[in-house]
């Protein structure tokens, strides 16, 4: 029995970077034309990474049952920015 599967043929991908151009937090999504939608983030000297979900009948992305919202994006941008400085000052 064969599956169809939507193998996405190219990813979007976008990064933060602190001052000095170190990367801080990668994103990566699969195209609007697949049908498994998904954005992963993936903060950089991190063993830990996130997978959300989309979910078209709330036009939103989910982390298990929890809406990821752009103010808990901002919250993870800031404590990963935060953290580099601390690094950086030593």
């Amino acid at each position: 029995m064969q599956k169809d599967y939507d193998l996405p043929t190219h990813i979007m991908s976008a990064s933060l970077s602190d001052k000095t151009g170190q990367p801080i937090l990668m994103l990566s999504i699969s195209p609007r034309h697949a049908l498994l939608k998904k954005l992963t983030l993936h903060p950089y000297e991190s063993h830990v990474y996130r997978k959300l979900k989309y979910k078209p009948e709330e036009k939103a992305f989910f982390e298990g049952p929890r809406k990821f919202t752009k103010e808990r994006l901002f919250a993870l941008s800031d404590n990963l920015v935060s953290h580099s400085l601390a690094l950086a000052s030593g």
